[in-house]
């Protein structure tokens, strides 16, 4: 009996020890496989979406939406096409847009490049090109908006003198309020410049606290640019500079 007893106690050992040897081999090998995975945690402040006007006849105010579609938006990328709604909207958007792009700006003073560089086509004097930038502030501070275009001395500057731009801010009301048309260039020279005040803001967002209602800070801006209508350029394109979005934080909003 003492015999039966010590073999199992030895045979429980001897088990005890290969579980061991098991386990601490198995946390070694996992250890050996996940320390090549790296993580990078980063704060969403804002979400930019880009969007071009369809303009049948290029003056400046894309096609009315049917009535079917008021609010809505032509996305190329869902099935074969489709008309999607805005998500948290602050007005109704009645013009037609199609969607290009969307990205996250993350952290304070970062920049968004949807439209690194617009390239127009079919080009005629005075006509229209309207962009849209959808603003959604997922922070609780304030953002600064700034629109402009970057240095580039691979542009043709003669070229340049052809075109403006101009921004236009819509309130909640759908109505837009358009700042003046920007020259790129004389001719001569051209350099960085942005073509927005800086007083253009996106109020930060509102948590639905205690039964209250959530507020999304929310700006909808358009970018026009024109040959103007003097102009004698004949071209089928045209590249214009980098065309660069900046977001930074307002320390004013609270």
């Amino acid at each position: 009996m003492k015999r039966l007893k010590l073999i199992l106690s030895l045979i429980a050992t001897i088990v005890c020890v290969a579980l061991i040897g098991f386990i601490t081999y198995s946390w070694y090998i996992n250890i050996d496989t996940a320390k090549d995975m790296e993580f990078e945690i980063l704060q969403i402040q804002s979400l930019v979406s880009l969007y071009e006007g369809r303009d049948m006849n290029h003056n400046g105010l894309p096609d009315k939406l049917s009535q079917a579609n008021v609010g809505k938006y032509y996305n190329p990328n869902v099935g074969s096409g489709a008309y999607i709604a805005y998500a948290d909207k602050y007005y109704n958007e009645t013009y037609e847009f199609k969607y290009l792009d969307q990205r996250y700006a993350l952290a304070r003073d970062s920049e968004s490049n949807l439209l690194n560089t617009i390239t127009i086509t079919d080009l005629v004097p005075s006509k229209v090109f309207t962009y849209k930038f959808e603003i959604t502030n997922l922070s609780r501070v304030g953002n600064w908006v700034t629109f402009g275009f970057e240095n580039d001395t691979t542009i043709d500057k003669t070229k340049l003198k052809d075109f403006k731009a101009r921004y236009g801010a819509i309130d909640a009301t759908g109505a837009i309020t358009f700042g003046d048309w920007t020259s790129f260039t004389d001719g001569v020279s051209y350099s960085a410049f942005n073509i927005t005040p800086a007083s253009l803001k996106v109020a930060g967002y509102t948590p639905a606290y205690g039964g209250g209602t959530l507020e999304v800070g929310r700006l909808d801006v358009w970018l026009e640019i024109k040959q103007v209508a003097d102009s004698t350029l004949t071209l089928s394109n045209f590249t214009l500079p980098q065309f660069r979005l900046t977001l930074g934080v307002d320390n004013e909003i609270a």
